[in-house]
């Protein structure tokens, strides 16, 4: 996006929001890129075995009080105030193991028109992910297994509802 990677807009956006202490980053990376990096992970091709491997590099086993932000590359529209508002939520729900944002259809149309994103219709409308993660690590190493089974189970064929 603008002639740069979209990760490098990520990364820019954290840190200017001034809230992240270590950033552990897994995939390709350009010099401008690992001057915001703490950790550089190689990729394991699996979504699940680099959120293992980044927690345990950054010492976030869950034996410590803390929280863990994962974020994907992939939205690099994402503003430092945005990112704020996030981690402000999770601060005023400390004892809430996971935060994932959510944004109704409308807000995300109205600031991105044309933007092509997968949403998900309920009761109360149609929604689409924030795209990070905001969560108590000690949680995914409880429960990985679970995830490794439901992060397969997305890209099935289902026939729901019934």
């Amino acid at each position: 996006m603008a002639g740069q990677p979209m990760a490098l807009h990520v990364l820019q956006a954290v840190q200017a929001s001034g809230r992240v202490d270590r950033i552990a980053y897994v995939g390709p990376t350009t010099p401008e890129m690992d001057a915001l990096i703490d950790l550089h992970l190689q990729d394991s091709g699996r979504l699940l075995d680099n959120l293992a491997a980044g927690l345990e590099a950054l010492g976030a086993d869950g034996s410590e009080h803390g929280r863990a932000l994962v974020i994907t590359a992939d939205i690099p529209m994402l503003r430092a105030e945005q990112l704020c508002d996030v981690m402000d939520q999770a601060e005023s729900h400390p004892g809430a193991g996971l935060l994932y944002p959510v944004v109704p259809r409308s807000a995300c149309e109205a600031e991105y028109p044309g933007v092509q994103r997968t949403f998900v219709r309920v009761r109360d409308g149609s929604f689409t992910g924030g795209n990070l993660f905001f969560f108590d690590p000690g949680l995914a190493v409880r429960f990985l297994p679970r995830l490794r089974e439901v992060l397969a189970a997305r890209k099935a064929r289902c026939d729901w509802p019934p």
